[in-house]
């Protein structure tokens, strides 16, 4: 029976995606390497309308407690079904609260950061900074500094192919990696994302890199993308639970990651603490000065370097609050403004911002970032944050269940 539904389980994803790339231009399904005739199959279906899906997806909720799945799976799925039915729902033209879209999309509550925190990170910077003028001219100002020199541009990815080596290396200490894992990293000159994983299945993703933001953001090499992305991030966590729990356990729903859902919630937590997890406070930095800087002559202080760092990751609730006041029905013009203010910004980068955020999938998958840092943070503070990490990296957990576990996890 079990085997039947996870089918139909994986049917109803690629029905949702096809009808969420028709009319939000947005994929649903980011990575599949499940059987390939599922996905072929659908795709020669004639489209589904989202009435109809939505009536899938109760009829699968309905099901999913007869299939003497383990308590911890069962609890999983039924999360992620309730995404898939949320999301036709919403094609059907429902309309949800920011709240009901985080509980029922992602399994969060997200919460209001006090603006202090937003002042505090703003202090951090202009201890820092050198130079006159606004905080947002003098940052500006010293990030064009300490760019990666485009007239050197050739060299670059060296760079960056030593970073992913210096990451592995340190990841491999950290847990063992499947044999014949591999990234195939694609440099572009100009791109819409600074970096984006893609994973294939049997161990390889391919990483894309905007060549030209990874210059303007040399100084967050690691953590934005290396890390993020690769080890021990995106990729290292897709490659783990395929041997953990596709390969080793046959489940089967690990082999689809669909992009709004309690899934996406512990990979960006994962990926967003990753280079913590393999690099000491200032190690990252050191590095890059060791071994980007000095080549190319330039005198960087990696502890101004961390510093900056630190203000911008205070500076991450800005988003959620931005969509607190969309929600609230605030006008478009305060929310540029709020994001101008807090994060330093043109009022045209700014206003790129809210439109990202009034997007019907994409505004509700920013939430993931932060959520996910705010559930992880807490458990890989102490002395067993390693093999809670390799937990997070092997199994499945819901928002919720981290949110709520009490003592939180328990190492291995």
């Amino acid at each position: 029976m079990g085997e039947n539904w996870l089918r139909e389980y994986i049917f109803l994803a690629f029905r949702i995606h096809k009808l969420a790339e028709a009319t939000y231009g947005s994929p649903f399904v980011e990575t599949y390497y499940g059987p390939p005739e599922w996905r072929t199959q659908i795709e020669s279906e004639p489209e589904a309308t989202a009435s109809r899906l939505v009536r899938q997806a109760i009829s699968l909720a309905d099901a999913l407690p007869g299939q003497a799945f383990t308590q911890n799976r069962e609890i999983y799925l039924a999360k992620h079904v309730k995404a898939m039915e949320t999301l036709c729902r919403k094609l059907c033209g429902e309309s949800f609260s920011l709240e009901e879209e985080a509980r029922y999309f992602l399994d969060i509550s997200p919460t209001w950061t006090p603006e202090e925190q937003f002042e505090q990170a703003h202090a951090l910077y202009e201890e820092v900074l050198p130079g006159t003028g606004s905080l947002a001219q003098r940052l500006q100002a010293y990030r064009a500094e300490i760019a990666y020199p485009q007239e050197q541009a050739i060299d670059l990815a060296r760079y960056i192919d030593q970073a992913f080596i210096e990451a592995r290396i340190r990841t491999q200490r950290l847990i063992e990696l499947p044999a014949g894992e591999d990234i195939d990293i694609h440099y572009l000159p100009e791109w819409e994302y600074d970096a984006a994983a893609y994973y294939q299945g049997s161990y390889r993703t391919r990483i894309v890199i905007n060549t030209s933001a990874t210059a303007k953001h040399i100084s967050r090499l690691f953590d934005h993308k290396i890390c993020h992305e690769g080890y021990p991030g995106h990729h290292t966590e897709n490659i783990l639970k395929e041997q953990h729990l596709y390969r080793q356990q046959a489940y089967t729903e690990q082999s689809i990651c669909l992009t709004l859902s309690p899934q996406c919630v512990i990979q960006e937590g994962i990926a967003m603490l990753a280079h913590e997890m393999i690099f000491a406070e200032g190690e990252a930095e050191q590095w890059l000065v060791e071994h980007v800087y000095f080549p190319l002559k330039q005198d960087v202080d990696a502890t101004v370097l961390l510093r900056l760092r630190q203000a911008s990751q205070m500076l991450g609730g800005v988003w959620d609050n931005a969509a607190f006041l969309l929600d609230e029905g605030r006008p478009e013009e305060e929310v540029i403004h709020y994001f101008a203010r807090y994060l330093l910004l043109t009022e045209d980068r700014a206003a790129a911002m809210v439109t990202l955020l009034k997007h019907p999938m994409g505004g509700p998958y920013n939430l993931a970032y932060v959520a996910g840092q705010r559930l992880m943070r807490p458990l890989l503070q102490g002395p067993d944050r390693s093999a809670l990490f390799r937990r997070l990296l092997t199994e499945q957990f819901t928002p919720s269940q981290l949110q709520d576990s009490v003592p939180p996890l328990h190492p291995e």
